[in-house]
Order: C-alpha cells, then sequence, then structure tokens
C-alpha cells in the first residue's frame, strides 16, 4: 500500500516545474503514487484517491497555491469543521516548488522536489518515520457577486489595499523572483512624490504612474474585528496571518502569529505618506505606526467593501475577485513532515 502521496502542478512558479512527473516517481518509488493535475479541478478525485489508497503523507509539488490548493480540497471533503483534525489526519509536505515558498521557509525545508520526495521515501524505508511540526491555519470565507462561496485554508491573506494589489503588480512577472518583491516596494515608496508633486508626475514614466495609482487606490468598507466594529471605513490595506512569515528574504510579517494561538490582523487607513513611511516596517517586521492603524491578534475578522465596490483576496499568493464579503477565523493545526 503506497504511504506517499504527490500531487503536482507543473504550472507552478511561471512553469518552472513542468516535465519533472517522471523524477518524482522515480523518487517515491513503490511507496507512493504521483498524481499530475491541469487544473484544480482535479483535485478533489486527487484527494479521494489519497485517501482510498490510504496515503499517509500528503505532497505539494508546487508552491504556496499548490499546498493551499490541496488543503483546502481536504478541508472541504471533511466539511470544514471547526474543531482540531484528527490524530490520523494526512501529513503534508511542500517540496519548495514555487515562487516565494513562505511556508516551507517557516517550516525550515530547504531541500526541494523529487530530492525532497526522495529523503521522504528513504526515511520510511528505514522504519524511521520524519519528525512532524504543526503550523495553524486561518479559514477564510468569501461571498462573490454571483452568491457563490469560497472557503479557503491557509496561512496568510491579504484582504484590500495596497497589501492585496502588490500581489497584481508582482504576478506582471512570470516567474516570480524575490527581487521583485523588493522592486515593487521601492516603486511603493516612489508613491507619494509621484502622487502629489507635478513635475514629478509629469516625468515619472506612465506605466510606473499606472502602478503607483493602483496601488496607493483604497477601499471603502466595514471592519470587524472579534466583533468590534473599527471607527475608520477608508482601507489602505488590511491583511491577517496565522504564521509569521518571510517573503522572498524582504518582507517579513505577521511577528505576532509566531506563537500558533491567534491570528495577527493590520489594518490601515493612512495617506499616501503614511504608507511610504511603514515600509521599513514592512521590511523590518517591526509594528505600523499612524493614525488609523489597528494591529492586533484576534480570533476573526471581517470585511464588507461598501458598495458597489469589490474586494480581491489573495489566500498564500492566490488571488480571488469580486468578494462581496470576506470573513476570516483561526482555523486548525497542520501537521507537516520534516524529512
Amino acid at each position: 500500500m503506497p504511504e506517499i502521496g504527490i500531487v503536482t502542478n507543473p504550472r507552478a512558479a511561471g512553469g518552472k516545474n513542468a516535465g519533472r512527473t517522471r523524477a518524482l516517481r522515480d523518487a517515491v518509488g513503490r511507496r507512493g503514487i504521483v498524481v499530475e493535475t491541469r487544473d484544480v479541478a482535479d483535485l478533489p478525485a486527487v484527494v479521494e484517491r489519497f485517501e482510498a489508497k490510504g496515503c499517509r503523507y500528503w505532497v505539494a509539488d508546487g508552491g504556496d497555491g499548490t499546498l493551499g490548493w490541496l488543503l483546502s480540497t481536504w478541508d472541504a471533503r471533511r466539511g470544514h469543521p471547526a474543531g482540531e483534525t484528527s490524530p490520523d489526519a494526512p501529513i503534508f509536505l511542500p517540496t519548495r516548488g514555487g515562487s516565494i515558498d513562505f511556508v516551507a521557509r517557516k517550516l525550515g525545508i530547504r531541500t526541494r522536489g523529487p530530492a525532497l520526495v526522495a529523503r521522504l521515501r528513504t526515511s520510511l524505508e528505514a522504519g524511521r518515520p520524519p519528525p512532524t511540526a504543526s503550523l495553524r491555519a486561518l479559514r477564510l470565507r468569501a461571498t462573490a457577486a454571483d452568491g457563490t462561496s469560497l472557503v479557503r485554508l491557509g496561512f496568510a491573506a491579504a484582504l484590500c489595499g495596497i497589501a492585496q494589489r502588490f500581489f497584481d503588480v508582482l504576478y506582471e512577472h512570470r516567474p516570480v523572483r524575490p527581487r521583485h518583491v523588493a522592486e515593487i516596494l521601492a516603486l511603493g515608496a516612489l508613491g507619494p512624490p509621484v502622487l502629489s508633486l507635478r513635475p514629478l508626475r509629469a516625468v515619472a514614466p506612465a506605466p510606473w504612474r499606472a502602478k503607483i495609482q493602483h496601488l496607493y487606490t483604497p477601499t471603502h468598507g466595514t471592519v470587524t474585528v472579534d466583533g468590534t466594529t473599527l471607527p475608520f471605513t477608508r482601507l489602505t490595506s488590511v491583511q491577517i496571518g496565522s504564521i509569521d512569515i518571510d517573503l522572498g528574504g524582504v518582507v517579513r510579517v505577521f511577528r505576532l502569529a509566531k506563537e500558533g494561538t491567534a491570528l495577527h490582523a493590520q489594518v490601515s487607513g493612512l495617506s499616501p505618506w503614511g504608507i511610504a513611511g511603514n515600509l521599513p516596517n514592512v521590511v523590518l517586521g517591526t509594528p505600523l505606526w499612524g493614525r488609523n492603524v489597528v494591529e492586533r491578534t484576534c480570533r476573526t475578522l471581517d470585511l464588507v467593501p461598501h458598495p458597489p465596490e469589490t474586494v480581491d483576496p489573495v489566500v498564500d499568493g492566490e488571488i480571488f475577485r469580486a468578494a462581496h464579503s470576506v470573513h476570516v477565523t483561526l482555523g486548525p493545526r497542520i501537521r507537516f513532515a520534516l524529512p
């Protein structure tokens, strides 16, 4: 009976993983099965197959998005329970096959792809199951314009404002590299002078101006944290995480979630100069400052944009469009293998 189930996403990280299904099959040998997916719609059948085969270890060969889709599909199959996972729940493993791989960074996983799978197989063949670590997840529920709902397990979510729009600009690059994160931060630092000084605005390249305008456009909506509605509705950033993360060694955020006992929420209604002034805090992971800034631990956060506005929440790097409401709660602990 196979112990390892591997789902591979050949389109992850701009397609850099394409063509390595055979290498994964060689790495896992008779200890597991490898399923190559072309669309997220393939995942329910993959999860069903892993369960039917009795796979104990579920490997997501892709980036944080691939891992998030696998976790969310498994969570949907078990009915999105409110409690913790059972002892016989799958043990997951990301293979650092994405662009940023912040979950693998958090776990301290350095080996990549087929080599990591081979280490897991060798450990099991020797009768020494690998050690494990658990990370607290968040669960996001969003309602779209057509009434459909999204339920997603993940570890970090950017709900609106510059935190969300950052990903719109980032994904103009394929594949994404850590240097692109730094480039967008530099572009953000130019925002206030370009927006407020006519001579500088006149000489700034049109693509720069368009990206800066997009990054700095606020969202108007109501945010409620643990049942308390915040007093400001002009939102320049709303983001929340269940673990402390490192984006490509450039951005560090959600330090208050480091212990895994609560979510770390950051909500701001800053001016452009206030946003730019906080960029060093974004890089260093230090507290945000300024008027209309709420940064705290919580268990729930709700965001309702004011019609006709919608928001495009990003969960672990995956963008979901046109949500009319978003509800984030503390989720279950997920167990990961550390081969």
